[in-house]
């Protein structure tokens, strides 16, 4: 027995010393301002977190990682990929780390549908009262649920009016943001919002719907819609849970993600109940 514990002691410490602890702060490097909720993690392994509303945060990092890059994005500032072993180096004294992301401006897109001309329509799953299928969320930070919004022409200019989704019973409270993706490869690609969407969710509240033509998202192509999970809730085993509806064949166009930065994986036979309302001429 005791020979058994010391191997377990001896193993622990070994995963233990090839790993490290990234602690830093993230700013903005016109101004030197935290930037909060930024995605951070290494691209594609599914090892990632957010800052908080300060630009900390703390990450582990095992050591066959350590020729990766660490990559930081947020809406409003263009990416940027650190060196991880160059972060390790410098937090080998405990030293928090000070990242900086640099400010990114956006061209104001002239309005092209007029609101008032247009016919409203519906894209994506529809909502429904099914208690019986539902998809739950991942509980680190920066984990995504979403689903591929197809467009019915290609050759039109849709103006986006409203985002409605349904959540299965919850009895807290939670803030989660919303995300908009370009699609490449049949994938969610690059996050195409020029500000953040926070919703904040209240208890009990299942079927909501979120203005968006304050944000004058007109789109001509296929886009990926998610809510990322931000924010860490006090209690982890509180995780929000999605109402979904069968899909007729296993490509379903809902995805996935388990961390910021992570692969996304495709939901088989099913998919979340996320409905789009846009203006089209």
């Amino acid at each position: 027995m005791i020979k058994y514990l010391l191997i377990l002691i001896i193993s622990w410490i070994a995963i233990k010393g090839n790993s490290q602890e990234l602690t830093g702060q993230i700013f903005n490097s016109e101004n030197e301002n935290p930037v909060s909720f930024v995605n951070i993690g290494v691209l594609g392994e599914n090892i990632g977190t957010a800052s908080d509303v300060d630009g900390k945060f703390k990450l582990t990092i095992d050591s066959t990682h350590f020729s990766d890059s660490l990559r930081i994005s947020c809406i409003g500032y263009y990416s940027k990929s650190y060196s991880i072993e160059e972060l390790v180096d410098k937090s080998s004294n405990h030293t928090i780390l000070k990242l900086n992301l640099d400010p990114r401006e956006y061209q104001i897109k002239e309005v092209i549908v007029n609101a008032k001309k247009a016919k409203v329509i519906s894209l994506g799953n529809p909502i429904q009262d099914n208690n019986r299928c539902r998809l739950r969320t991942d509980s680190e930070l920066g984990s995504e649920m979403g689903l591929v919004i197809r467009l019915p022409k290609k050759d039109k200019i849709y103006l986006l009016k409203d985002f409605t989704f349904n959540l299965a019973d919850h009895d807290f409270e939670t803030e989660v943001r919303v995300n908009i993706y370009s699609i490449e490869n049949s994938m969610p690609s690059e996050n195409i919002l020029n500000e953040s969407i926070f919703i904040k969710i209240p208890s009990n509240e299942d079927i909501m719907t979120i203005d968006l033509l304050k944000y004058n998202l007109q789109i001509d192509q296929d886009f990926f819609i998610s809510i990322e999970h931000f924010k860490k809730n006090p209690d982890m085993s509180k995780r929000l849970k999605y109402n979904c509806v069968l899909a007729k064949d296993s490509k379903t166009g809902c995805y996935f993600r388990k961390v910021s930065q992570g692969d996304w994986r495709e939901v088989d036979n099913v998919g979340v109940q996320f409905k789009i309302s846009a203006y089209v001429q």
